[in-house]
């Protein structure tokens, strides 16, 4: 991005994919540049703990949505969370994987 040239900016989280696909397509039209924020929305719901597994899926999901809208080079995107979900997130799945291949 250089200065002078048609930006755009979406603060948004990761509930409906195909309308933020759609947002940033419709942003590229008008800008050179967009830059993302998303939210994951799994790290603000309060029952994360309740299904690792699934919980973890969930996150997998969005960061395969993060990863499809960064491969624009015109497209930055930035993940916006607290980070001790994110940990939780994580651990649950690493302890829900090491419980399995105990059991």
């Amino acid at each position: 991005m250089t200065a002078g040239q048609p930006w755009s900016l979406i603060i948004t989280s990761d509930r409906e994919p195909q309308e933020i696909r759609a947002a940033v397509a419709q942003s590229l039209e008008v800008s050179d540049f967009t830059m993302v924020f998303l939210l994951p929305s799994i790290l603000f719901e309060s029952d994360t703990v309740t299904d690792p597994e699934q919980t973890y899926q969930r996150y997998v999901r969005f960061e395969e949505l993060r990863r499809e809208l960064n491969a624009d080079a015109r497209i930055a995107v930035f993940e916006i969370g607290p980070g001790d979900r994110l940990d939780a997130v994580l651990n649950g799945a690493r302890s829900e994987a090491q419980y399995s291949s105990h059991g």
